[in-house]
């Protein structure tokens, strides 16, 4: 490597990205710039290190063994800015600028507005952006500030609350069931149509492991998040899990098997430590737990 020649961060991080995805249509999408500019980039960062860094084929992109040794230390890199901005948010004292709140599909519709037109009222300089995901929001890369999470989190690095619990049943409509000849004191499991909340496997394995009754069960559809399974389940397709405090917003959903009781979900409140410092990003956890605690409806 020259010594002599700079070292761009703004190619480091996109190698790094690329180095993650695989490809450069798919870092490109998640960087946001074109692949042709990626492209460049990698191409301008191995000029300047003086090395090639992937290997270029049919098959796609596969690192070198000098881009293998890069990464350890790009990756290095890249968590050491990130925790230095997490430190300079978390310093901050302005009650201006934006909070980024991540939440499943069913907080971010029943809880979050209710919460944001609060807060409205007390920061009205303050402006709270909603990320809707059932997906893992990484907190330590900033993909969010605040994370209402179903399960404890681990990593050491993260601070989180207990707003709640979240109780589970085996909902259906009136039609599917008047269709099926449903008898909850005389079960027909053969005769049921289960819609399934994640992948057909998960739904399987876990009603399986639940009860021997549950054993080759049907799969008539699968949904990713509460509110497509929902809607699944008012056109009659089937029986699906739903959560207790959802389905009594929705009288037309029937609660059924009520002697199978499901397993019941923690609701936690995570944040970065680091954020905890700040005043703004601490008012607003704290404000948050308080609201779901308030609102939560753990029946």
């Amino acid at each position: 490597m020259n010594s002599n020649m700079l070292f761009d961060w703004h190619y480091a991080y996109c190698f790094l990205i690329v180095a993650e995805t695989g490809s450069l249509s798919s870092a490109a999408k998640r960087i946001g710039i074109s692949q042709p500019t990626l492209g460049r980039n990698i191409s301008n960062l191995e000029e300047q290190l003086s090395m090639t860094l992937f290997h270029r084929s049919t098959q796609g992109l596969s690192l070198t063994q000098s881009g293998r040794q890069l990464l350890i230390h790009v990756k290095e890199m890249h968590e050491s800015a990130n925790k230095a901005s997490l430190l300079a948010a978390g310093t901050s004292k302005d009650f201006h600028g934006r909070v980024c709140i991540s939440a499943t599909e069913w907080f971010a519709t029943t809880y979050l507005p209710k919460f944001i037109k609060k807060m409205r009222g007390l920061y009205s300089n303050l402006c709270i952006e909603v990320v809707s995901t059932n997906e893992l929001t990484d907190l330590r890369k900033q993909d969010a500030d605040i994370a209402i999470r179903n399960g404890r989190p681990t990593e050491p690095d993260l601070i989180a609350r207990k707003v709640g619990i979240e109780y589970y049943g085996f909902y259906a409509s009136q039609d599917y069931l008047e269709s099926i000849e449903f008898s909850d004191e005389s079960v027909n499991w053969k005769s049921i149509d289960f819609i399934g909340f994640h992948k057909f496997e998960q739904l399987a394995s876990f009603l399986s492991s639940e009860s021997t009754m549950f054993n080759n069960v049907n799969i008539s559809a699968m949904a990713n998040n509460t509110l497509a399974n929902c809607a699944l389940i008012k056109q009659g397709i089937g029986v699906g899990i739903v959560s207790n405090s959802h389905a009594k917003n929705h009288p037309d959903l029937i609660k059924i098997l009520d002697k199978h009781p499901l397993p019941k979900s923690e609701i936690w409140l995570v944040s970065h430590q680091a954020l905890q410092t700040s005043v703004k990003f601490k008012a607003i956890y704290d404000h948050l737990a308080q609201f779901l605690i308030e609102n939560m409806h753990n029946n």
